[in-house]
């Protein structure tokens, strides 16, 4: 006579592969996630750093070269766009551009932001360094304005020799589950004017 039903090896053994297949697809599911709420973070990173970027290209490219002024964490340059917003240049009546403000970029390590803010002054033909407007730092210019990049945990400006071009990098960093994750963009601007 034949029995029916299973032994209590047989069920312990369906139970054992079933217990590996499911904790298999546990696992393949949280990495997946973990995996994607990275990228989310990382690309929303990278998005911060390249408008960043892009606007300070921007303004950069039509700055005057002889107006930059640089230190470890900041920048500032005339531009000849007007100060009530945006516009073309204006230009003298001999063709000359007319400077009617300063921008600053500035790295505030303490807030991690980088930050934006101009300052009007009155029009000019020549460019020239922000110290030279009031006698004043860069430093003393690098305080309020608008915040442009967030989790921004360092920034430099530098300037090859014998260029008319500055070399921007940003380092931009989030926490993901508990360990710093950072993303670098370096790029380069040169000036028109």
């Amino acid at each position: 006579m034949r029995r029916q039903g299973h032994t209590l090896v047989e069920i312990l053994v369906a139970i054992s592969i079933l217990g590996i297949l499911t904790g298999a697809i546990l696992f393949l599911y949280v990495t997946g996630g973990r995996a994607v709420a990275q990228g989310d973070m990382r690309g929303e990173l990278l998005r911060q750093l390249q408008l960043a970027a892009a606007r300070m290209s921007r303004e950069m490219e039509t700055s005057g070269f002889d107006s930059v002024s640089m230190s470890a964490s900041a920048v500032a340059m005339m531009s000849a766009t007007p100060a009530s917003g945006g516009g073309p240049p204006t230009l003298s009546p001999d063709g000359s551009i007319i400077w009617q403000k300063y921008i600053v970029y500035w790295h505030d390590s303490t807030t991690r932001t980088l930050n934006r803010r101009e300052y009007a002054v009155p029009p000019t033909t020549s460019a020239q360094p922000i110290e030279n407007w009031q006698s004043l730092t860069l430093a003393d210019y690098t305080n309020g304005g608008d915040v442009i990049g967030r989790e921004i945990v360092a920034f430099t400006v530098a300037n090859p020799v014998d260029t008319r071009r500055l070399e921007v990098s940003m380092t931009g960093e989030q926490l993901f589950r508990g360990e710093p994750r950072q993303h670098n963009l370096k790029f380069a601007i040169r000036f028109k004017n």
